[in-house]
């Protein structure tokens, strides 16, 4: 018999029980406190973990297995915290994801799924960046949720209930005539098609979004479509559409009246243009595409809501001005702008804004030829809290004024790569939690000597990890620095490329 009654919630452990049963699955019989390092990782991973018993053998036992500080703060980082938006984004467009405060809803999305996988919802799969439901999850689901979600495999055609909200299709045995009757379905909320390459749905979309004004969750990826009609316009409250992995070559401007439409994956599409109106779809939060294809949107800053730009060209016509990515305030993760070159003006540069951007992680500063560089640089100046640079093909002769500890004091990672004219490498020895620096192909250098490390007299790169410095043809001399260790925390030091090289600083 199967029945309903009343949710019993059970809490977690206590904070400081949950750390101590936490740290005797990690550090095993070891004491945590002469770990200090990872005393403080683990405490990180434990505060995420909701008390729960299951997730501190697990985890606890996953860390135990290597006690170094890389493999520790591997997981802290891991994919397994982050719900990837292909996850997030149909709870986000079906509203289940309740606003908390001024945190993004894609965070908050993270911290619904980081919950059920601590609480054994979920699992972690074999494949990579993929999750598992355990098959008594799953029936339970099954039995709470009847009539309401049905998956039609590739047998026989279903009986589909009438309040049915959530329908996904894995069969080609498609009749225009079931698809008409989906108008019926006033609860349908959600419809996806599962890889109906051979499907012959183009002859169906049209009759399919006449019938599906309610529908919030569309996929069609990969089903052999080659348009999109134009009333998929119609669709008034459509907040999530994917037609990724299509032979579509355009939109359908229609597609501009989705005003609610917060996620769009046109990937693997060949877009060749964009509709005159797309800069209108003023709530896009995701454009799934690949660079070459975003870069052929004109006035891209008008979508102020996106939160990742991964790649932004420079041009000279308007419309793809770095100017555009002036009000972009809400970008996340990493972005990289190319053709710097076509900036003219340190006041040009400064219209990007990127000191203001204080979401964005990892920052590539892209040239194609030179200009005026150096102005450019200075305007380019990143917020304060940014972790990874890299500066690529910029014809200046110094480095900007920004690159100290005072401006850039987060900076775990620095890469300049081709940069001819500098005579000098970036003073950065006082930046406290640099890890990582690659120094590739600055063909005008020949000494390296105090200005790198920032200070004669004190210790510096104090917690770099990785030095890797090739394609330096000029360089002659590295000088170190009298009586003050330097790299104190140096894993790896690879130098090749430099045939003048006459020895190595002490590092000691």
């Amino acid at each position: 018999m199967m029945g309903m009654m009343e949710a019993a919630f059970l809490e977690g452990l206590a904070k400081d029980s949950y750390w101590e049963f936490f740290s005797r699955h990690a550090f095993g019989s070891q004491n945590p406190e002469e770990h200090p390092e990872l005393e403080v990782i683990g405490k990180k991973i434990a505060g995420r973990l909701k008390g729960s018993p299951l997730a501190a053998k697990t985890l606890g036992g996953l860390l135990n297995s290597d006690l170094h500080e890389r493999h520790w703060r591997n997981i802290m980082n891991s994919e397994i915290w982050e719900l990837k938006q292909g996850r997030i984004s149909p709870w986000m467009a079906q509203s289940f994801i309740a606003p908390q405060g001024n945190m993004r809803i894609e965070v908050v999305g993270s911290e619904y799924f980081h919950d059920l996988l601590g609480r054994s919802f979920f699992e972690c799969s074999f494949w990579k960046d993929k999750y598992v439901m355990h098959d008594l999850i799953h029936d339970l689901v099954q039995s709470v949720s009847v009539d309401e979600h049905q998956r039609i495999e590739d047998v026989k055609w279903q009986e589909i209930p009438s309040r049915i909200r959530h329908l996904s299709i894995c069969t080609k045995n498609l009749e225009l005539s079931q698809l008409a009757d989906f108008g019926n379905y006033k609860n349908l909320r959600t419809l996806v098609f599962v890889n109906l390459y051979d499907a012959n749905l183009d002859s169906m979309l049209d009759c399919l979004f006449t019938r599906l004004t309610n529908i919030r969750v569309l996929r069609l990826r990969k089903c052999g479509i080659q348009e999109l009609p134009g009333s998929i316009g119609k669709l008034k409250l459509l907040r999530y559409l994917d037609v990724s992995e299509n032979n579509i070559p355009r939109l359908p401007e229609s597609l501009c009246n989705l005003y609610n439409l917060l996620v769009l994956n046109i990937s693997d599409c060949l877009i060749e243009n964009f509709p005159a109106r797309m800069t209108n779809l003023v709530k896009l939060r995701q454009l799934v595409a690949d660079a070459k294809t975003i870069c052929k949107l004109a006035d891209i800053g008008k979508l102020t809501s996106l939160q990742e730009l991964p790649n932004f060209k420079v041009e000279k016509q308007r419309g793809h001005k770095i100017e555009e990515l002036k009000d972009m305030m809400q970008l996340h993760g990493r972005l990289r702008i190319e053709n710097l070159e076509n900036v003219e003006s340190r006041e040009e540069a400064n219209q990007a804004k990127l000191n203001g951007k204080h979401y964005i992680d990892e920052l590539e500063l892209v040239w194609n030829s030179s200009g005026n560089d150096d102005e450019v640089l200075e305007g380019l100046k990143p917020h304060s809290d940014l972790g990874r640079l890299e500066i690529r093909n910029y014809g200046g002769v110094r480095f900007p004024s920004w690159l100290d500890p005072q401006s850039l004091g987060s900076l775990k990672a620095i890469f300049p790569e081709n940069i001819q004219s500098c005579e000098q490498v970036p003073s950065i020895g006082q930046l406290s939690f640099l890890k990582i620096l690659h120094i590739k192909n600055m063909h005008a250098v020949k000494l390296v000597g105090h200005e790198f490390y920032g200070s004669p007299e004190v210790k510096g790169f104090p917690s770099l990890e990785e030095l890797r410095i090739s394609g330096m043809p000029a360089w002659e001399e590295w000088f170190g620095t009298e009586g003050i260790q330097m790299f104190p925390c140096l894993l790896k030091l690879h130098v090749e490329d430099c045939p003048k090289l006459k020895g190595l600083a002490s590092l000691a």
